[in-house]
């Protein structure tokens, strides 16, 4: 396999075994007051990214978390904290909207903390291309993504990344028969339907969940990936 453009020194590294369906549960509580004062929203484990990006708008904004559902929840005032976080006063109340970015979006294509990441198949066959990358340049969480299909002579960008470590790894689509693996990082993900999910060392992963990915240190504004037969 042929990798073109990708500098820097790979990181061997078993990205801790992460239980693809495991996580903290956030349907109908109050997460803050029931796991306490030091609980954050990086605490959630292995759930829905939207579920973290709502979170995270209400921690940013010194509210408390409320979850309705595996994907959802809305922010909760925190007694007396306005005079302490300005922000809190104007902190949404009702679901938080929080899809997300657009990956191919022009401001994310323009901001230098950014990469493009594109694959270009150069093998006989249809495949399935999954990443795994930080949640935003400041947020050094990471999501896992996939499905991307990349047919075969295609060029395809699959979108806008923020720099530093990021983590990719294909397979031909709709069989587990041939895989443009790596050795580099053990990534729990499903291959069934879309995939978006945050990224968790805490739990464990069954087998046939665990893939190896590829990885590496980005700092250039585009990177291409030659998938060879």
């Amino acid at each position: 396999m042929q990798r073109s453009r990708l500098a820097g020194r790979l990181l061997l590294l078993l990205i801790g075994a992460a239980e693809c369906f495991g996580s903290t549960r956030a349907s109908a509580e109050n997460l803050h007051q029931k796991f306490g004062s030091g609980w954050t929203c990086t605490k959630l484990g292995a759930v829905e990214y939207t579920l973290y990006r709502a979170c995270k708008i209400c921690e940013d904004n010194c509210q408390d978390f409320f979850g309705d559902s595996e994907k959802t929840g809305h922010c909760v005032p925190r007694s007396g904290t306005v005079k302490a976080c300005p922000q809190a006063a104007a902190a949404p109340q009702a679901t938080p909207v929080a899809a997300p970015p657009d990956l191919a979006s022009p401001s994310a294509a323009q901001d230098p903390a950014y990469f493009e990441f594109k694959v270009c198949n150069r093998s006989g066959r249809t495949a399935s291309v999954a990443v795994e990358h930080h949640v935003s340049p400041i947020d050094k969480n990471f999501v896992v993504r996939g499905w991307w299909t990349v047919t075969a002579g295609e060029c395809q960008a699959i979108g806008n990344f923020p720099k530093g470590w990021f983590y990719y790894y294909a397979a031909e689509s709709g069989t587990d028969a041939f895989e443009w693996s790596g050795e580099d990082a053990k990534v729990c993900i499903s291959r069934i339907g879309q995939v978006e999910r945050m990224h968790t060392k805490t739990t464990i992963c069954t087998g046939k969940y665990l893939r190896g990915f590829h990885a590496a240190q980005i700092d250039y504004p585009s990177v291409t990936w030659n998938l060879d037969p």
